[in-house]
């Protein structure tokens, strides 16, 4: 009994529920709203043109997941840009290195990779130990780590781009062979058509939503989001959930920054600028609550492939000017939460 006291949201509002789609009635709205621009815009159901939506939506999809787990606890992360552009930063150094590269050849990428992942976990233990156990408000944490990650990754570079070297430079033919074998997880595709990141996206997705809505700690995510005394009193170890969501919110960060490194063969500083607000904009046009509590995976995936990346996309093709999508996009939030609010009034 005592635990499905630990549950907070009621089973509507859980994670993936199988027997019907967890969307609000306006995130469909939408949905329908934006599929029916698609259909409208020349070009858009093109191969080529699937194809860029597919590559387009992965970094910001992936993102998205994990800040629907930190902003279900009734935290946010504002340093997701910053960790993304440091742990590709830090995948492309390894790549680069000379000695790693003729010691270890093309198990340098897979090395790249892992240490982009767990040092993106390692800055979200950092972000969660201090809002877990100091209890400093989220929102200054993550403000500190956002500049804190972006000058470190501007201090490594120099301020430049690292990518692919030139014949001045000793192991140049291996270091260029290990960045063409990490091509593929940012550009790559299965039998010429489905992006292996899209894929990755899918599948960061399906497993988010079996935790939150299959597991015990995604019922005390929820639990906490929806009333964090009540949760703490009913026995949820809060600041444990919390630091293991912050630490997967960092995961993905720096698996994010990997795809967008092989993407772009190189790692840049500056990439990442404002993905924070992208990932936060899918979840909130999702449906998730940003007060904590309700929400799910597959809402927030709705919001940031096929709201945000399919409207960008049917924009583009329709020569609309860029500032006029970003008003489309702010508005579009700004909808979205003045809805949510009445129907919570």
């Amino acid at each position: 009994m005592a635990e499905e006291h630990t549950g907070g949201a009621p089973d509507r509002d859980r994670g993936f529920p199988l027997s019907r789609i967890p969307l609000s009635p306006l995130s469909l709205a939408l949905l329908l709203a934006v599929l029916v621009l698609a259909f409208f815009t020349p070009g858009f159901f093109t191969v080529r043109n699937l194809r860029n939506v597919g590559t387009q939506v992965p970094v910001n999809a992936i993102l998205a997941a994990g800040m629907t787990v930190v902003i279900l606890t009734g935290g946010i992360d504002l340093s997701v840009g910053s960790v993304h552009a440091l742990c590709g930063v830090t995948a492309a150094l390894i790549l680069t290195q000379p000695a790693l590269a003729l010691s270890m050849g093309p198990w340098a990428v897979p090395l790249a990779v892992l240490t982009a992942v767990l040092l993106g976990a390692l800055l979200g233990a950092c972000n969660g130990a201090v809002v877990a156990w100091i209890r400093i408000p989220p929102f200054i944490v993550t403000l500190a780590l956002l500049r804190i990650a972006r000058g470190v990754a501007k201090h490594l570079t120099n301020g430049v781009p690292i990518g692919t070297q030139g014949p001045e430079v000793t192991g140049w033919e291996q270091i260029n062979a290990n960045w063409s074998q990490f091509r593929p997880l940012g550009l790559g595709y299965l039998a010429e058509l489905v992006p292996f990141s899209f894929l990755v996206a899918l599948v960061v997705g399906a497993c988010l939503a079996l935790l939150l809505g299959r597991t015990r700690f995604g019922r005390q995510v929820y639990a906490i989001g929806s009333n964090e005394t009540a949760a703490r009193l009913s026995g949820v170890p809060v600041a444990r959930v919390k630091l293991l969501a912050y630490i997967l919110m960092g995961l993905l960060a720096g698996l994010s920054g990997a795809i967008e490194s092989a993407a772009l063969q190189s790692g840049s500083p500056v990439t990442g600028e404002g993905y924070e607000l992208n990932a936060i904009a899918a979840v909130v046009v999702g449906g998730t609550r940003l007060t904590g509590g309700q929400g799910s995976i597959l809402g927030t995936y709705v919001g940031a492939i096929l709201v945000i990346g399919v409207m960008n996309n049917a924009l583009n093709l329709l020569l609309v000017p860029p500032f006029w999508q970003e008003v489309a996009s702010g508005a579009i939030i700004l909808v979205v939460a003045l809805v949510d609010r009445l129907t919570r009034a």
